[in-house]
């Protein structure tokens, strides 16, 4: 026999091997990220109206420690939370958030200014308003679930409100998860703007929105 051609078709067949383990390797699961700003049909950073007759001053958003991390969370059962090593937030969930709500209110009340508190000293602002968030995920069965609570305060009252909002899944994926938080921000908002209407304080009332 021919020593060289029992090894070459030896030799072929260790390429093809190394090759498909190369290919297999190179196929790794790519990390995503996720806008929490950019996932809503209504245009973001909105703009404020000249001489809106109303201010508001977004003072902060707070979140528990287990919402304090890049990765998505996913709640499975009995409790358990679980954050995504592959899908991520584009920036701080609290940011994000903050921004958000900030775009939702103003989208709701074209006569509303609202800012953040780093500009508290500059706006002339009769109210303020913060929030907390207990729930901030999506569940494995059941859609997002955004909970918690906010406190609208004038100077001298503070009144607070809890919330709940459960948003289903539109289709499968962690895009889908992100849309429906956002939505979810869209209706804390509107819990919010029906907080205050009756603030006349806070240059609300009913028949200003």
């Amino acid at each position: 026999m021919n020593t060289f051609q029992a090894v070459a078709p030896l030799k072929g067949v260790l390429i093809v091997a190394v090759a498909f383990l190369w290919g297999c390797s190179s196929a790794t699961a790519v990390d995503e990220y996720y806008s929490l700003v950019l996932a809503s049909d209504s245009p973001s950073l909105v703009e404020p109206v000249a001489g809106a007759p109303r201010k508001l001053i977004l003072d902060s958003v707070a979140l528990p420690a287990y919402l304090q991390q890049a990765g998505i969370v996913l709640e499975t059962e009995n409790g358990q939370v679980a954050a995504s090593t592959r899908n991520f937030w584009a920036e701080p969930l609290d940011d994000a958030i903050s921004k958000a709500l900030k775009d939702e209110l103003s989208a709701q009340d074209d006569g509303l200014t609202v800012s953040g508190s780093d500009r508290a000293w500059s706006v002339k602002a009769s109210c303020s308003i913060r929030f907390e968030f207990d729930r901030f995920h999506t569940s494995e069965t059941s859609g997002t679930r955004s909970s918690g609570r906010f406190w609208i305060s004038d100077g001298e009252t503070v009144d607070k409100q809890a919330f709940f909002v459960a948003t289903p899944l539109k289709g499968d994926g962690y895009e889908f998860v992100v849309r429906a938080l956002r939505d979810s921000l869209a209706e804390v908002a509107t819990q919010a703007l029906d907080a205050l209407m009756d603030r006349s304080e806070c240059g609300f009332n009913k028949s200003s929105l």
